[in-house]
């Protein structure tokens, strides 16, 4: 067996591009067993397709201009949510997250090395 040496940077990448892969396929995978035959959906058909609570769906809707907030559309005094912009914001929030993530990592203190 041979060994892959990584350095702590080429570890960080590989780690985030392993991440991104799995949040898509994740995402490929949910909407390949949840199809929804309406392009546009209610809240609770929104938290269906996307296996998340309705308190989750108002988080996300709430959120300031600048954290991806949820898409919307009004009808009356119902919400309703267009099915390509939950997709597309469903992968922009993934790539989000990863960022996210990876600055949060950035802010940690180096590895020592050193035993002892």
């Amino acid at each position: 067996m041979n060994a892959i040496i990584l350095n702590r940077d080429e570890l960080r990448e590989t780690l985030t591009e392993i991440s991104l892969q799995v949040t898509q396929s994740v995402l490929d995978q949910m909407r390949a067993e949840k199809p929804v035959a309406r392009p546009v959906m209610t809240m609770a058909q929104l938290a269906d397709y996307l296996q998340v609570t309705n308190q989750s769906i108002r988080n996300w809707i709430r959120r300031d201009e600048n954290d991806n907030p949820l898409p919307l559309h009004g009808v009356g005094a119902d919400l309703r949510f267009h099915l390509s912009e939950i997709d597309e914001w469903t992968r922009r929030e993934a790539a989000r997250q990863t960022e996210k993530r990876k600055k949060n990592r950035e802010c940690l203190p180096p590895i020592s090395t050193n035993a002892g």
